[in-house]
């Protein structure tokens, strides 16, 4: 994965801001073991590609069950967690693609994928906040009425 391809992606973050490597490699084990058992874990959207459904700061709840078309998929990819929408499945891939525009499609394995999110939680504060900036850009502009 490219550097231009992770900005597109949307990660879920699990990480406590001043977690240690170790630490973070602790709770990706953990998030992934919760998963395989039934559990339902929580994250953190970390970017914009799942917009307009998901946003930062949004929380999500992801479970362990295999996603069909249309869902969101959890995937773990190495490094960090993503979330993206299954737009195909075959044998042993599934195509996924973030909800927002500049978002590409690309292939996981289904050995990656290992959950469906089944609930956001709005983070109202920061949506209000990135409302608030376009607003005030929007009056900057001159563009109002």
């Amino acid at each position: 994965m490219t550097g231009s391809e992770s900005l597109r992606r949307t990660h879920v973050t699990r990480r406590a801001p001043n977690a240690d490597a170790a630490s973070q490699a602790v709770a990706d084990d953990l998030i992934g073991q919760a998963l395989r058992h039934g559990q339902t874990v929580r994250l953190r959207a970390a970017t914009g590609s799942m917009m307009p459904s998901m946003q930062p700061g949004d929380l999500v709840l992801a479970t362990g069950r295999r996603p069909t078309v249309g869902e969101v998929a959890l995937v773990w990819t190495g490094t960090a967690w993503l979330a993206h929408r299954v737009r195909a499945i075959d044998s042993a891939r599934f195509l996924l693609k973030g909800d927002s525009a500049e978002a590409g499609e690309h292939w996981e394995s289904a050995t990656a994928v290992r959950g469906t999110i089944v609930r956001v939680e709005y983070d109202t504060r920061a949506r209000l906040a990135r409302l608030r900036r376009w607003v005030s850009a929007f009056l900057r502009r001159g563009q109002h009425p």
